[in-house]
Parts: structure tokens; C-alpha cells; sequence
């Protein structure tokens, strides 16, 4: 694990799988680029350029997940043993179904390839992590949000399933990451009020809060057709509410230096402006097409700027932390 301060001559060997929280973050953007060309005359080659870098990322990525493989399997499976980087290996699975999502206007058949290994891999990591917890017992201190992204990667898996045809599997993935959603919810908001906040250096994954409200709103819409519903208002403004919320704890953020985990914040907010959107335009609500905007404008923003400083990182050997920080 040395080799993680060394110059850049070695960093493709040590990024952790939860940097797929990178690719997921861009094709997130993507997907919410999309919408707003589609809702406000926004030219699609924004939402391109997006998809492309994210694909450019991807492919790095995992090209940089297959050498550490070859070099030390051992150091993936200590990154899944551990209870508070586990949940990150959704990061890859729901990569994979968001780009199915943002490639589906190109080629049905691509993304339908896409689809079906995204949700493969969703569908076994939820099973080894829920089993996990059946089968040895779990410090509630190590509990965080990125216990989400298991959850909300069922949630995703809806979105593009349904419009390939795979209606009855969207409905098993979405029943799957609602109910395991709203229970990890209680337990998180059980960690927070007995057990005081989270680790600074976890910070940034308060935005996944975001995310599971916000994609089963999407999910919900697009399973019923309909996204002027009553459980949808409900879900959409959950999501509101914890974007206020976040925004009345800036104090946090800025007093969190830069780490990976601050991509955490990427995907969710692009969730949170892709649903808005097209609750605004369902409803033709006002406060929705601001609420839309603003986080499409914050995603952008944190994409860009968390691209430059994560690029310096990796150019001075310092993205990832001695180990011994870590803990």
C-alpha cells in the first residue's frame, strides 16, 4: 500500500473502486444535461461532451481496477471486507446502468448490454452486502450514507429498465431499494442523533441523501407513466428538503478538505436536477424549474472543479491518504 504516495507513475494501481463515484458523477451530468435540452432548448452537444468525458473516465477506471487486480486481488477484497468502503463498490454497478440511461438515445442494443450487466452486478452486490449483515454483526459506528448507494442503485436500475422492455424487473429492483432505503434511513438518522456526526473526511457523502428520494421519484415516474403522483410530490420534496438541509450545513463542507469522497456529492445533485426538471415540467411549478437549475448549475460547478483538483492529486501523488489516516 505504499505505493499509494508515490508519483503518478503508479497511481493507476491504487485507486480504490469507490472513485467510480467519478464516472457515475459524469454521467449523472450527462443525463441531467439531457433533460434540460430537452425541457429548455439547451444544445445536446453540452450533455455529449459530458458523456464522453465520463466514458473517457470509466474506461480508465476500470482499466486501473483490472491492473490492481493482476498486481494484488488481496487489496479489492480488503476494500469490500471493509464496512465503510463496501457500499462503494455500487459505485461501478450503478456507473454502468447510468450510462445505459445516457447511451440509450444512440443504441438500444449498447445500452440493453449495458443494462443487463449493470443490473447483474447491482443485484449480487445488494445480495453479498444485505447477507453480510444477516451473518456477522455490525458496528453501528461504521454506519454512513454510502450504506445508501447499494439501495439507490436498485432505484436506478428502473429508470432505463422500463423503456427496454424489462417492466417486471424494474419492479422487483425499485421494490428492492425502496423498502432497503427507508430502513437504512431510520438507521442513519439513529447514528447521527445518538452517536454524533459523522467523521469529518465523511462529510461529502451527506449529498447522497439526495439520491435515493430523488431516483425513485425518477424510477416511480417512469414505471407509472406519471410523475404528478402523490407518493412522486412526496418523493421529490424529501429530496428538497434534504438539499436545504445541506445547504444550512455549508459550514461543514467548508471545513472539509479535498479527498475522493467529495465526488460523492456529483451524482446526487445531478438526480436531484434531473428529477426537478421533470417534475417542473409535469407540474409546471416554478420553485421546481429553480430547484432543477440550481442543482444542475452546483453539479456542473462541482464536476469541474473536483476534475482539476483530483487531476493535481494524481500529478503530485497525493490523492489518496497514508493508510493509517484512513481509520
Amino acid at each position: 500500500m505504499t505505493e499509494l504516495a508515490k508519483p503518478p507513475s503508479g497511481w493507476t494501481g491504487s485507486l480504490p473502486v469507490s472513485l467510480f463515484s467519478a464516472s457515475l458523477g459524469y454521467a449523472g451530468l450527462a443525463t441531467a444535461w439531457r433533460q434540460a435540452g430537452s425541457a429548455y432548448g439547451v444544445p445536446t452537444a453540452i450533455a455529449d461532451l459530458i458523456l464522453i468525458c465520463g466514458l473517457i473516465v470509466f474506461g480508465s477506471l476500470a482499466a486501473s481496477q483490472v491492473r490492481r487486480y493482476l498486481s494484488d486481488p488481496s487489496a479489492i477484497a480488503a476494500e469490500f471486507r471493509d464496512p465503510v468502503s463496501a457500499s462503494f463498490f455500487a459505485t461501478f454497478s450503478m456507473s454502468v446502468l447510468a450510462f445505459a440511461g445516457a447511451l440509450l438515445v444512440y443504441s438500444p442494443v449498447v445500452a440493453t448490454v449495458l443494462w443487463i450487466v449493470g443490473a447483474v452486478t447491482q443485484f449480487a452486490l445488494a445480495v453479498a452486502i444485505i447477507a453480510r449483515w444477516f451473518e456477522r454483526d455490525c458496528d453501528v459506528t461504521f454506519v454512513n450514507p454510502g450504506w445508501f448507494l447499494p439501495s439507490a442503485g436498485n432505484l436506478l436500475a428502473p429508470i432505463t429498465g422500463r423503456q427496454l422492455g424489462f417492466e417486471e424487473l424494474s419492479w422487483f429492483f425499485f421494490a428492492i431499494g425502496f423498502v432497503f432505503w427507508v430502513i437504512l434511513f431510520v438507521i442513519l438518522l439513529y447514528r447521527v442523533i445518538f452517536l454524533g456526526p459523522f467523521p469529518a473526511r465523511l462529510n461529502p457523502t451527506l449529498f447522497i441523501f439526495l439520491a435515493p428520494p430523488s431516483l425513485a421519484a425518477l424510477a416511480l415516474g417512469e414505471l407509472t407513466g406519471e410523475m404528478n403522483t402523490i407518493v412522486g410530490k412526496v418523493l421529490f420534496y424529501i429530496a428538497v428538503f434534504f438539499a436545504v438541509l445541506l445547504m444550512a450545513l455549508w459550514r461543514r463542507f467548508r471545513d472539509t478538505p479535498f479527498s475522493p469522497t467529495w465526488w460523492s456529492c456529483t451524482f446526487p445533485t445531478a438526480a436531484l436536477a434531473t428529477v426537478a426538471i421533470q417534475y417542473a415540467i409535469a407540474t409546471q411549478t416554478a420553485a421546481a424549474h429553480m430547484v432543477g437549475l440550481g442543482s444542475l448549475a452546483f453539479c456542473t460547478a462541482a464536476v469541474a472543479i473536483i476534475s482539476v483538483l483530483t487531476a493535481r492529486a494524481i500529478r503530485a501523488g497525493t490523492l489518496m491518504p497514508a493508510p493509517e489516516s484512513q481509520r
